[in-house]
């Protein structure tokens, strides 16, 4: 970048840590550290270069250059490996053009993946009570541990789905987790294909036209609803 630096701009950690959440993204993770230190979000932004005011993270993923990336990761107090390791958004292939004028952006839409609601009782356990968001490769997320569901649809009325009434849909993503890991990615594919095979014999139908998701649909909204109903159903296959 052009213009001239301050050499001390974001050199110290910030007094208060915070732990991290798995698959956070980055513009939620800055904004719970802002939080965790009772600072305001455009704060802890100053100290990592300039740029654009922040964007609630419910809404878009934060990209930054190689030098935000350096300074937040002082201010968090990791090392940069650290950081890519646990934050998607930081890795090289996401780090924006180094003749980019500023030092971070939030783009409408993720570069890779979905921002996906972080079940509130995991964060919790991690520390945190307010809202965080993920980045994930699918549009929605099964929390086994606390039997919820969330999804991309950056909505938090209301936060999640209780699945304690749909157990269909607890042991589809359990069998679908033990096909990922004998798998890997193709373990994907191989979702992917299940779903093709459910559409294209009808037996995928509307969820909002039927008894068993109707209630549901109405409450939530029918494209909320039918990646709920898809993932019940292949529980019969997977």
């Amino acid at each position: 970048m052009a213009e001239k630096r301050d050499q001390w701009l974001g050199r110290r950690r910030m007094h208060l840590r915070l732990r991290f959440l798995q698959g956070e993204s980055t513009g939620s993770y800055v904004t719970r550290l802002a939080a965790r230190n009772n600072r305001p979000t455009e704060e802890v932004l100053w100290s990592m270069g300039t740029g654009p005011v922040p964007v609630d993270p419910q809404y878009t993923e934060m990209y930054v250059s190689r030098y935000a990336r350096e300074r937040l990761a002082t201010l968090a107090g990791h090392t940069v490996a650290e950081m890519q390791e646990r934050l998607i958004g930081l890795r090289d292939e996401f780090l924006m053009d180094k003749d980019a004028k500023d030092d971070w952006e939030w783009p409408w839409d993720t570069r890779a993946g979905y921002i996906v609601q972080a079940c509130s009782l995991c964060a919790a356990r991690r520390g945190t009570r307010s809202p965080a968001w993920l980045i994930l490769p699918d549009p929605w997320q099964v929390c086994l541990r606390h039997r919820r569901w969330t999804d991309n649809s950056r909505s938090t009325d209301p936060p999640y789905v209780d699945l304690s009434e749909l157990a269909e849909v607890v042991r589809a993503q359990q069998r679908l987790n033990r096909v990922r890991k004998r798998l890997g990615p193709a373990g994907r594919w191989v979702f992917a294909d299940a779903c093709s095979v459910l559409v294209r014999s009808g037996y995928l139908e509307d969820p909002a036209q039927t008894k068993q998701w109707g209630v549901l649909a109405a409450q939530l909204g029918e494209q909320r609803v039918r990646p709920l109903a898809q993932l019940s159903r292949l529980s019969l296959l997977t």
